[in-house]
C-alpha cells in the first residue's frame, strides 16, 4: 500500500530558515548565500522523506515566506526579484488560510500581463532529481489562488496553468498537485471547463486535485467528469468523503487523507484500518496520504526533553504512524453524517456603555526588544533569579508608560514585556497545558509560535494579571487597561483532543473568569481566532457561534460594574458576523482600519476602534492620512476610539513613538476642528 503526504514544514527544525531570511532583510547575509543555506535546508528535506520511502515525495512546497504570494510569482503578478518578493511580503495584506493558524499574503493584482515563470518550480525539481527522487510537483490550485487574491477571475490565468502543466510534462515531471482546498467550501459550476482546459496539453503527467479541511461533496461529481487523473480527500476532518465515494462511481485514483497532521496526538491505526476497508468497496487505486500539509506541526517530539511528549506525534511521528499502516483486514467503519445541532443557545444584543469621542489607546503590545527576549531565556533558563526578572519587566514597564505618556495616548497598557506569546503566556500560568522547548510551528513568514498543547483539566494557579496591573497603575494617573487573551483563541491556537473541546473551552472561561472579577476601569478580551476558527462549512457554524458567545460571556459574568469590557480582532472578515460581535458584551471592538469599510452598512451596538496604523509595515503613516482615514470614518460612526491595528511587537520603539506621535497629532487636529 503506498504511502505519501501532501506536503513538509519548511522552517527548519530549528528555525534555521526563519533567522536565513531576517538575516537577509536586515542586510546581515546576501541573496546567494540566502539561496546557497535554504537549498542545503530544502536537500536535508528531500533525503529525510526519501529515507522514509515515501511515494510523491512534494516539492515546491518550500518557500521563502509564503506560497500564496510564490504563486503570484509563478504567474507574473508580482515579480520574481528578492527585493520586490519581500517587499510585498511586507507591505500587501496577510490573511487567515481558511480556519487555521497559519497566514498567508493576499497579493494585489494590477492587471498586469501574466507571465509564467518556473524557475523555482524547476530548481526545487532539479534537487530531488539530483537525489534520485522522483517528486511531485505542488501548487496552489486556481480556485483557491483566486479565492486567496479575493477575485472570481484573472484573465489568462486557466492558460497560464495549461501552460504550466504542458511544460512540466515536457520537463518529464510525473505528478502535478494541484491543492484546491476552497472546493469544499462552496459549489463551482465551472470546474468541469477550467480543468479541461487545464488538462488539455498534460500528455503523459498525472493532475492530482487535492482537497482538505472539510468534505468535496459540492464538488466531487464535476472532477470526476474532467480529465484529472486523481483526486485526493479527507477522511479525518469530517465523515462526508465516505458518503460522496459511495455515492460517485470513482473512477479515479484515491489519494486518501487519513492521518490527522492538525493535531499532535496519536491516531487510532485500528480506526484507519477500518476506514480503509470502507473506502476499499467503492476505490479500488487508493493512495494512503495525510489529511493536510504538516505545515500545522512542529517537526518532531525528538526535541523535547519532557516524557509527556513520548505520547504525542509531530510531523516526523506523524509520518512513522503513515509508514506503520498496514493493509490488512478489518472490519469496516461506519460513517456517520454531520448534523447541525437542533438546540442553539439565542443570545440578545448588548448595547455599549461608552460615550466618549477619539479616544487613544493602543492593543497592548509594546516592541520586544533583544534585551527582552534575552532576558526571558535566561529568567527561563535559570541563570537570573525571579528577582531580577521582575525588576528588569518593571523597568520595561516603567519606560513604557513614559512613552505612552509622552505622546499622550489616553488609556495606557503595560507593554506585556512578560509575555512572549499572547496565548503561550496565559498556557505557562495555567494547569494542564503541555509546552514544548522546540515546539516550532510556523505562523506566517518568519514568525514562528509554539502551540500549547492541552493534556488535562485546566485549573487556576495563581493570580495572573492583577500583579502587574497594580504596578503599572501606580506609575500613572492616567487609566490603564488590563489585557488578557479570550478562552476562543486560547483553545483554537493549542492543540486539543476534538472530543475534549468544549470541555476545555468553559474550562478556560470560568479560569479568566477569576481574573476579570478583580478588574476595575477597562479589560480588554483579545479574540482574534474568534471569526477565524469559524468552521468553513455554513451548517456547522450556528453551532460553533453559539459555543463562543457563551465562552466569552462566562468570562465575564460578575464584572464589576464600571468595567468596561473591550476587545480586539485581527486578520477577520467581520462584516459577515457583527450579529455574533453584538452578542458578546463588549463595550468597543478595535479592528483594523481597511475592516471600517466593511461595516458602514451594518448596525453595530459596540463602539468602533479604529486601527490607523498597519504594525505589520514599517511604513510610518503621516498625520494628515491619519486624520482622513478618521474623518472618512465619522461619516458612519458617531463614536471612534483610535488605535494601532494590532499589538507592536515586531516593530522598534523609535517606529512606535513616530508612529503613535503622529496618531495623537491627528486626533488634536480634529478636536480643534482643523
Amino acid at each position: 500500500m503506498l504511502k505519501t503526504i501532501i506536503a513538509y514544514p519548511r522552517i527548519g527544525e530549528n528555525r534555521e530558515l526563519k533567522f536565513l531570511v531576517e538575516g537577509y532583510i536586515n542586510g546581515e547575509i546576501t541573496e546567494g548565500e540566502l539561496e546557497e543555506k535554504a537549498s542545503l535546508l530544502r536537500i536535508e528535506k528531500l533525503k529525510y522523506l526519501k529515507s522514509c520511502k515515501l511515494e510523491y515525495i512534494p516539492v515546491n512546497d518550500f518557500s521563502y515566506y509564503d506560497r500564496v504570494l510564490d504563486t503570484a510569482v509563478l504567474f507574473g503578478i508580482i515579480g520574481s526579484s528578492m527585493k520586490e518578493y519581500f517587499s510585498c511580503a511586507d507591505k500587501m495584506p496577510m490573511k487567515k488560510w481558511f480556519n487555521t493558524n497559519y497566514h498567508y499574503i493576499q497579493p494585489e493584482y494590477k492587471k498586469t500581463e501574466l507571465k509564467l515563470n518556473t524557475s523555482k518550480i524547476e530548481k526545487e525539481y532539479l534537487e530531488a532529481k539530483s537525489l534520485g527522487i522522483e517528486p511531485k510537483v505542488t501548487v496552489i490550485g486556481p480556485y483557491t489562488f483566486l479565492y486567496c487574491m479575493n477575485l472570481d477571475k484573472i484573465d489568462g490565468l486557466i492558460e497560464k496553468y495549461a501552460e504550466m502543466i504542458k511544460k512540466l510534462s515536457d520537463m518529464g515531471v510525473k505528478l502535478v498537485q494541484l491543492e484546491e482546498p476552497v472546493l469544499t467550501m462552496k459549489k463551482f459550476s465551472s470546474i468541469q471547463e477550467v480543468y479541461n482546459k487545464i488538462a488539455e496539453d498534460k500528455g503523459s503527467l498525472e493532475i492530482l486535485v487535492q482537497t482538505y479541511y472539510e468534505g468535496l461533496g459540492l464538488n466531487y461529481h464535476e472532477l470526476l467528469k474532467t480529465n484529472i487523473d486523481a483526486i485526493g480527500l479527507d477522511f479525518v476532518n469530517t465523515d462526508e468523503n465516505f458518503f460522496v465515494i459511495q455515492k460517485e462511481k470513482n473512477i479515479k485514483k484515491l489519494f486518501c487523507g487519513l492521518v490527522d497532521t492538525q493535531t499532535v496526538f496519536c491516531d487510532d491505526t485500528d480506526l484507519i484500518q477500518q476506514k480503509i476497508a470502507t473506502i476499499r468497496k467503492y476505490a479500488s487505486d487508493i493512495l494512503i496520504s495525510s489529511s493536510t500539509s504538516l505545515i500545522h506541526l512542529p517537526y518532531t517530539t525528538k526535541n523535547e526533553k519532557d516524557d509527556r511528549f513520548k505520547n504525542l506525534a509531530f510531523a516526523k511521528e506523524k509520518i512513522e504512524i503513515l509508514l506503520n499502516i498496514q493493509d490488512k483486514k478489518a472490519k469496516e467503519y461506519v460513517p456517520k453524517k454531520d448534523k447541525a445541532k437542533r438546540r442553539i443557545t439565542k443570545y440578545t444584543e448588548y448595547t455599549s456603555k461608552i460615550e466618549k469621542d477619539l479616544v487613544f489607546s493602543t492593543i497592548g503590545s509594546f516592541p520586544q526588544t533583544k534585551e527582552v527576549r534575552d532576558k526571558r531565556r535566561e529568567w527561563n533558563n535559570g541563570d537570573i533569579s525571579k528577582r531580577e526578572y521582575v525588576e528588569f519587566i518593571q523597568k520595561c514597564i516603567k519606560n513604557c508608560v513614559k512613552l505612552q505618556e509622552d505622546v499622550g495616548v489616553d488609556i495606557l497598557v503595560h507593554g506585556e514585556f512578560e509575555r512572549s506569546d499572547m496565548v503561550y503566556y496565559f498556557a505557562e500560568k495555567l494547569d494542564g497545558f503541555l509546552i514544548g522547548e522546540n515546539s516550532w510551528v510556523q505562523s506566517y513568514g518568519t514568525r514562528c509560535v509554539k502551540p500549547p498543547i492541552i493534556y488535562s483539566d485546566i485549573k487556576r494557579r495563581e493570580e495572573i494579571l492583577r500583579p502587574i496591573l497594580d504596578y503599572t497603575k501606580s506609575l500613572t494617573k492616567k487609566k490603564v487597561k488590563a489585557i488578557l487573551t479570550g478562552p476562543n483563541t486560547i483553545l483554537a491556537w493549542s492543540y486539543v483532543r476534538k472530543e475534549d473541546m468544549l470541555k476545555a473551552l468553559f474550562q478556560i472561561s470560568r479560569v479568566l473568569n477569576y481574573e476579570v472579577r478583580n478588574i476595575s476601569d477597562y479589560v480588554q478580551i483579545d479574540e482574534p481566532a474568534l471569526i477565524e476558527k469559524m468552521p468553513i462549512r455554513k451548517k456547522k457554524q450556528k453551532e460553533y457561534i453559539s459555543n463562543a458567545i457563551k465562552a466569552f460571556r462566562m468570562v465575564i459574568r460578575g464584572k464589576r460594574k464600571n468595567t468596561k469590557v473591550l476587545s480586539h480582532l485581527c486578520y477577520s472578515d467581520i462584516s459577515k458576523y457583527i450579529w455574533v460581535l453584538n452578542r458578546l458584551g463588549v463595550d468597543a471592538f478595535l479592528i483594523e482600519s481597511k475592516k471600517s469599510n466593511n461595516i458602514v452598512d451594518k448596525k453595530i451596538s459596540f463602539v468602533l476602534g479604529l486601527g490607523v496604523h498597519d504594525v505589520h509595515s514599517r511604513r510610518i503613516p503621516s498625520v494628515e492620512e491619519i486624520r482622513d482615514n478618521i474623518l472618512e470614518a465619522k461619516k458612519h460612526f458617531n463614536i471612534l476610539w483610535i488605535n494601532p491595528d494590532c499589538g507592536l511587537k515586531t516593530r522598534n520603539n523609535e517606529e512606535v513613538r513616530k508612529a503613535l506621535l503622529n496618531i495623537r497629532k491627528a486626533i488634536d487636529t480634529l478636536n480643534k476642528g482643523e
